[in-house]
């Protein structure tokens, strides 16, 4: 199909883009008789980042520059609200397009196309599309992106594919759009995501900085999912502990998420409950690291302490 490969000779850059558009406000208008246009809209506020998406995407796609809108809507004080919006010409690309993400005129999730072209930077543009991050007490709680228009099984494919992707636990809220939860994969995403945000997007990032802070000694229990067979948990536990303050510097030094994390995720994702349990009484200065390494990355106690025994043990032959 003469389209299809059109499509396929597209750089992987530029069909990242036009992916993550299209399952944020991105989509494909067509009037009766006539061929489709390709179109996004956005807040008059958000003009920034609709002029940034038009001047990365008008190489590949017939874009006309942004224009102003008003739209009537006496709900509102001044009776209107104010939008910009960038439409295309027509182009065999956007006639392909439209083919694998309509169906009757409703849009759907081409399931391979989107494998095939989705990166860090479609996840990105995704999110500051549709995406939404809810801060609690100055730290990212949840994240959100709105797929209330695509079918829960869709829902359910996105989420296969992002964490096969990127290994990002997502799930479907009650109002059917997936979301973040769990704080290290808030975290984590909000790291691959940033070097991707528009100015006008600051809103929708979260940087935390590693910052020490003093604690006193704690008792607390720590799960771990494989057997472990400590005859003086406390001290093994404390003295494995150290390793602490090597994962401390990785992280002052901005490499914890490359140097690092890529190794604990197949341990940090593993299926199942956390079956073995030990109470310990941590020193004070354990207790510090793991709060403050807890404040910047999200990891449990029982999390970073797996890692600091997995450390401990090094490499099995």
């Amino acid at each position: 199909m003469l389209t299809k490969n059109l499509w396929s000779q597209i750089d992987l850059k530029y069909k990242s883009r036009i992916t993550g558009k299209l399952l944020g406000d991105g989509s494909i208008t067509k009037q009766t008789g006539r061929k489709p246009r390709f179109q996004f809209i956005h807040t008059i506020s958000d003009r920034g980042w609709c002029e940034y998406c038009y001047d990365n995407l008008k190489e590949v796609i017939p874009l006309q520059p942004p224009r102003p809108r008003r739209n009537i809507d006496k709900r509102l004080s001044k009776g209107y609200s104010e939008s910009v919006q960038s439409q295309s010409k027509t182009s065999t690309i956007i006639c392909y397009l439209e083919s694998q993400w309509y169906k009757d005129r409703k849009k759907i999730l081409p399931t391979e196309l989107i494998e095939e072209s989705l990166t860090v930077e479609s996840l990105a543009w995704w999110y500051q599309d549709d995406g939404h991050l809810k801060i609690q007490n100055h730290q990212p709680v949840k994240i959100i992106l709105s797929t209330e228009s695509f079918t829960r099984e869709e829902n359910e494919q996105l989420i296969s594919l992002l964490y096969k992707k990127f290994h990002l636990v997502f799930s479907i809220d009650g109002k059917n759009r997936i979301a973040l939860y769990n704080r290290r994969s808030i975290q984590y995403f909000l790291h691959l995501i940033t070097p991707f945000i528009h100015s006008s997007m600051n809103r929708k990032t979260f940087e935390p900085l590693p910052v020490f802070e003093t604690y006193p000694e704690k008792r607390t229990t720590l799960y771990f999912s494989n057997s472990l067979q400590f005859k003086e948990p406390t001290k093994h536990i404390n003295d494995s502990l150290h390793h602490l303050e090597r994962i401390w510097e990785i992280c002052k030094s901005g490499e914890f998420y490359t140097s690092l994390y890529p190794s604990l995720l197949p341990e940090l994702n593993r299926k199942g409950p956390k079956r073995y349990s030990y109470q310990v009484k941590l020193t004070s200065t354990n207790t510090s690291y793991l709060q403050s390494l807890k404040a910047y990355t999200g990891l449990t106690y029982s999390e970073l302490t797996s890692l600091c025994l997995d450390i401990e043990e090094g490499p099995q032959n």
